[in-house]
């Protein structure tokens, strides 16, 4: 089978439509990277991230015999404040008279 090749002026057809939808994006894209902080949140926001796996800024979780040891960020806006935590957490319910911390 032998394929014609396409009219100018549906290839021009397709260069337009092209054009417009990009035109289009970009207007969306300026008009969201236009918005302040204000618009996203407009109040206090308290962010908090617990790393899964070891990263550049949070370490990731570490599993010991019988628990499990987290990193993790939390910061908040009304505070102004920015805060690292390394949680330990026991599989057990028993109550533990002590805790050994590793490093």
């Amino acid at each position: 089978m032998r394929l014609k090749a396409l009219p100018a002026d549906l290839s021009r057809l397709h260069s337009t439509r092209a054009n417009a939808l990009l035109s289009e994006r970009r207007e969306r894209a300026q008009q969201l990277l236009a918005r302040n902080d204000d618009d996203l949140s407009p109040g206090e926001v308290i962010v908090a991230a617990t790393g899964v796996s070891n990263g550049d800024l949070l370490r990731g979780v570490r599993f010991l015999g019988d628990s499990a040891r987290t990193h993790s960020l939390v910061m908040c806006t009304r505070c102004n404040w920015v805060r690292f935590v390394d949680g330990i957490h026991f599989f057990a319910r028993e109550r533990r008279e002590e805790v050994r911390l590793l490093s």
